[in-house]
């Protein structure tokens, strides 16, 4: 009987504790995927914020060597103090521009053409053209076409071993210096190692042509060609310099490492630099190009003309924060807290209605004792009437006799049921 009592508190009981822990994990498991997408868009705002300060210093770095061409185009001749002088200031504001050259184009049959332009800029030392060998040292320029050597270099003090250094040695730089001729575009060299610096980099290369000469077509730039002007570029403190200040005033900057990789190879090619989320961070480790694009991650193309660079920003700790729990921890206790108040309310009534239950069970057993005793008083006086010795009936308002007792019956000669119904006074006269 108590169970089946308690039976409905029994059941809201189970039913508001699964209906808690289901809006718990509710909660929880919206916290988690509202986290994830705040991170993802925190994250791809970040890494766009970056991509664009990246494309903004490179295309100000690159200015530089643009400006120095112009330099030249400008310029009947530039002795050695002049370079020096013009360079001074933009080598200063960019710490990633290590040298800026100026080389001419050099007949392979005329070097003696090349030394007297040499000695007219204020070169003093004989000027021998060379290039780098398979083990890395300085060794003569091979005979080609035409040799492109570095006439003047600022610093002069630290790139020494720039004079005389044919840009066009290595098949990659030729094409570019090629291409630069016949567009007239300032363009940019596959990277390398950078001689004296342990470091990537790369050439930025812009072609002067000589005064007063046809730029129509490829061809007429062809044989106008001087010589080119280049800046030499470490990759690293290009990207530290392109990232640091949006890294300073943006959210979230210092949380995100960059990747950087060639545009063209395959899927398992390395990064050819690796830019760490803070400067005190350790360098993250390298990755493939499938690696890095496995997991949160933000892609982009940074393009210089026809050279282009893939960059992958991939958060620093790889992994969304963790989840803030309290709306879920206030959701499973604001449901317990119902379940409790309901199973309360409940518990109330059953109560209430056991209570209801004992006073009607209480008040039946007194009516029914109270019924057996009026049965009982009625049976004595049944005995008492029906054997007294003197005549006794009840008669209503009408005289009608409703009863009449055994005397009653003799004395007036009647049956019992003869005489009910009957006038009382009739049955005297």
């Amino acid at each position: 009987m108590k169970l089946t009592r308690h039976t409905p508190t029994v059941v809201l009981a189970l039913v508001g504790l699964g209906a808690s822990i289901g809006a718990w994990r509710l909660a929880r498991d919206y916290m988690r995927i509202h986290a994830d997408a705040m991170h993802a868009a925190t994250f791809s705002q970040t890494a766009n914020t970056l991509f664009l300060a990246m494309e903004r210093e490179m295309t100000s770095q690159l200015a530089v060597v643009h400006g120095l061409a112009s330099f030249y185009a400008s310029s009947e001749r530039v002795d050695r103090d002049e370079f020096e002088t013009f360079t001074r200031t933009s080598l200063q504001r960019h710490p990633a521009l290590v040298a800026l050259l100026w080389a001419v184009r050099t007949d392979p049959a005329d070097v003696g053409a090349l030394r007297a332009r040499a000695h007219a800029v204020g070169v003093t030392m004989p000027l021998d053209v060379v290039e780098h060998g398979p083990d890395g040292q300085l060794r003569p320029a091979r005979s080609r076409a035409a040799w492109y050597p570095v006439v003047l270099v600022e610093p002069a003090a630290a790139r020494p071993a720039e004079l005389g250094l044919d840009l066009a040695a290595a098949q990659g730089d030729r094409e570019t210096l090629q291409r630069a001729v016949d567009t007239g575009l300032v363009l940019v060299t596959p990277p390398r190692q950078i001689k004296g610096e342990a470091a990537l980099g790369f050439r930025s290369v812009a072609a002067v042509y000589k005064t007063g000469q046809r730029l129509d077509t490829a061809a007429d730039r062809r044989d106008a060609l001087d010589g080119f002007v280049a800046g030499v570029y470490r990759m690293d403190r290009l990207a530290h310099d392109a990232l640091e200040p949006a890294r300073r005033t943006t959210l979230h900057g210092g949380e995100v490492n960059l990747y950087i990789y060639s545009a063209e190879g395959d899927a398992e090619r390395s990064p050819l630099l690796v830019q760490a989320g803070q400067d005190e961070s350790p360098t993250p480790a390298s990755l493939t190009l499938a690696q890095a694009l496995d997991g949160l991650h933000q892609r982009h193309v940074v393009a210089i003309e026809d050279r282009s660079w893939l960059v992958i920003a991939r958060p620093l700790n790889g992994a969304p924060p963790s989840v803030p729990q309290a709306l879920s921890w206030i959701t499973l206790l604001s449901g317990l807290a119902l379940t409790g108040a309901a199973m309360a309310g409940s518990m109330m009534l059953t109560s209430r209605a056991d209570s209801v239950e004992t006073q009607v069970n209480a008040r039946t057993a007194q009516l029914k004792a109270a019924t057996q005793d009026l049965a009982e008083r009625e049976r004595r006086l049944r005995a008492i009437v029906d054997h007294t010795v003197n005549g006794i009936m009840t008669v209503d308002e009408h005289l009608r006799v409703l009863s009449a007792n055994p005397a009653m019956e003799r004395m007036f000669g009647y049956g019992h049921d003869e005489m009910l119904g009957q006038v009382a006074t009739t049955l005297i006269t």
